[in-house]
């Protein structure tokens, strides 16, 4: 019996030396937030902080307090309270009603065909007004500065981070690892789309990636045509706000539609773009305005994928306003060869 438990003991010590090993090379290799630059931006874009939150009464008002306490300087935050029958609803609401930059929502019951997180992220995008959002949970604490120091950073590297799952603490804290410029561009040169940031927990598995894990990539742009607007629900409503976007195709003279895009929007940009649209406008139904093909916005997106909704089989992801191109007229707005083209290149 003790020369199984010598066993043991020798096995069990030679992993967790493995497991500190390992724990140190990425201390060495790897660069905290804290520690890159961050140059601040000329004007901060505005950020939604989105918090979905069911039955969270143990945990939502701290989590809360450590985003209030942020000094990010254009800050929204929209905490839903998704048909909690605890105590979380009263808790967001007493946060709201002396913190000017929170916003309640209470959803009271869950439409058919809805994930119940997923409605609660929608409702709460619907109202967002930031250029950038980034989704959270209820039980997740930011370190002071937080947001401020990652905006400022991403920003400057010009690196969009998506995921299936809500960006979680352990990415914006300072503590976490984070990849620098460099190393980003030199798998670009490899030929691949961007990196994969894993937190130093998390599990290498097969199957769908977890909160764990993240896509960088580098944001796309494209000069592109709107066609038409959609009035805006919610706090959006009385404005245009779903943009139909399109390519010139050089061809017929006319233009392919590539997708829809209500993101990246300013309560600013709204007002503006809703009047000028309504000078513009040729058509209408109950849900939508057209317009003359007159208007080139700049988009940002991450990919183009085949999409059967959209006559040139094409169509945008993760689309979302960067500025409208004054100093361009349509005839100056990228083609359906440009789109075709870095579809066909990201398909290898």
């Amino acid at each position: 019996m003790s020369w199984a438990l010598a066993i043991w003991a020798g096995v069990f010590s030679s992993l967790w030396c493995a497991f500190g090993i390992a724990g140190l090379r990425s201390a060495l290799v790897f660069k905290t937030l804290r520690a890159l630059p961050a140059p601040e931006p000329s004007v901060w874009p505005r950020l939604t902080v989105v918090v979905a939150a069911l039955d969270e009464e143990a945990t939502i008002g701290p989590a809360l307090e450590t985003l209030v306490r942020q000094d990010y300087p254009d800050l929204e935050i929209v905490v839903v309270d998704d048909r909690s029958r605890d105590g979380t609803g009263r808790i967001v609401d007493e946060v709201a009603a002396r913190e000017p930059r929170v916003r309640a929502i209470h959803v009271r019951t869950l439409p058919e065909g809805w994930l119940g997180k997923v409605h609660a992220m929608h409702r709460a995008t619907e109202v967002a007004s930031g250029a950038w959002i980034l989704y959270t949970d209820a039980d997740v604490h930011f370190a002071p500065g937080a947001l401020r120091h990652a905006v400022a950073q991403f920003g400057a590297e010009r690196v969009v981070f998506g995921s299936d799952y809500p960006i979680h603490e352990r990415f914006l804290d300072w503590g976490v690892s984070a990849f620098r410029a460099a190393n980003f561009d030199a798998a670009v040169r490899h030929g691949h789309e961007g990196v994969m940031a894993k937190a130093l927990d998390g599990a290498y598995e097969s199957g769908r990636r977890g909160a764990g894990w993240l896509k960088v990539k580098r944001a796309r742009t494209l000069d592109l045509v709107v066609l038409a607007a959609e009035w805006g629900h919610g706090r959006r409503r009385g404005w245009l706000s779903n943009l139909h976007l399109g390519a010139r195709d050089p061809a017929t003279g006319g233009f392919v539609m590539l997708g829809k895009t209500f993101k990246g929007m300013t309560d600013q940009m709204l007002a503006w773009q809703t009047e000028r649209l309504l000078q513009l406008e040729i058509a209408r139904d109950d849900y939508t305005v057209y317009v003359r093909p007159e208007l080139v916005v700049e988009i940002a997106f991450n990919d183009v994928q085949e999409s059967p909704h959209y006559a040139g089989g094409l169509a945008l992801r993760f689309a979302r306003v960067k500025r409208y191109r004054d100093d361009k007229r349509a005839a100056d707005a990228d083609t359906i060869e440009t789109v075709r083209a870095i579809s066909a290149r990201s398909a290898g």
